[in-house]
């Protein structure tokens, strides 16, 4: 990672939104995303995705995400679960990116919180944007997203 000083980005309080974009992340060696307390209209897991055009349009074909559990055994993703427990109750989620803003290298991911495994963006460019979903569609209905960021 980048070594540097962590600093917040924004911090956003879910309500009945089904994705929260964070846009304009430009600049930042290191991501990190803290979802406190989040819970979901509909019963899935809590997963991230990442934009190389600010946005517009977010990576969603499998294999742009790889799941590396313990084992070591790569699995194709269309996303990344960063708390992997289906239901609608609060849970609490950490993940990193690193490499974020570096093309030309693949983004590792850890998130252990709920999963126990890490993972890959296998994308070489640099990354701008991210987005929070739940996996099952429907909204976030509470609880608060912490976009912090380093160089």
């Amino acid at each position: 990672g980048g070594g540097g000083l962590w600093s917040l980005i924004e911090a956003r309080v879910c309500s009945a939104t089904a994705d929260e974009d964070f846009i304009d992340l430009v600049g930042y060696t290191d991501i990190m995303v803290i979802a406190v307390g989040i819970t979901k209209a509909n019963s899935g897991t809590l997963n991230l995705r990442v934009s190389t055009d600010n946005g517009a349009n977010f990576l969603t074909t499998s294999g742009d995400y790889q799941t590396i559990p313990a084992a070591g055994n790569i699995a194709n993703q269309t996303s990344l679960a960063i708390h992997n427990t289906a239901a609608t109750a609060a849970r609490t989620a950490v993940a990193m990116i690193s490499p974020f803003d570096l093309a030309g290298t693949p983004k590792s991911v850890l998130y252990n919180v709920g999963i126990g495994v890490n993972g890959l963006i296998t994308g070489t460019a640099a990354l701008n944007a991210i987005r929070i979903f739940g996996s099952a569609g429907g909204n976030l209905t509470a609880g608060t997203l912490y976009v912090l960021g380093r160089n």
